[in-house]
């Protein structure tokens, strides 16, 4: 069985969102999660928030990041946390992860990190393309 030690850091260091699969340390303990997450965010409080099209799968996101000065708008992230139905974006870096039906955080395998990358890279460029053409239409 392939070892479960991968998350997706869904990153805002440059103008678009860049995508990177992250190995978690082998010798981290269930109590030193959110601390490795704050630090890959680069936050002081990191939330756990449900997706609405990802479901079985978590996002830790800033709980702070929209008060931050000239927060960055994560694109990604608040395509996948589905602002329409949640009516809010997200703001900086953002880590995905599995979650158990407890809510526990659940690694993911590399191959379903690899997958997960593509299929969702693939659904938010269509997405953008699709309101960036109802855009111009609305502009004509």
């Amino acid at each position: 069985m392939e070892p479960r030690e991968y998350c997706i850091h869904i990153t805002m260091r440059q103008a678009v969102p860049t995508v990177e699969i992250l190995r978690v340390p082998a010798t981290m303990t269930t109590g030193e999660e959110l601390s490795f997450m704050e630090k890959k965010i680069g936050c002081n409080f990191a939330e756990l928030v449900r997706p609405a099209r990802l479901p079985g799968y978590g996002m830790y996101v800033d709980e702070e990041g929209l008060l931050k000065p000239n927060p960055k708008i994560n694109g990604l992230a608040t395509f996948l946390y589905g602002y329409e139905e949640h009516g809010g974006v997200i703001a900086g870096d953002a880590i995905i992860t599995g979650v158990n039906h407890t809510g526990e955080t659940k690694w993911l395998t590399e191959m379903e990190a690899n997958t997960f990358v593509n299929k969702q890279m693939i659904a938010y460029y269509a997405f953008c393309e699709r309101m960036r053409s109802r855009k111009e239409e609305n502009n004509v």
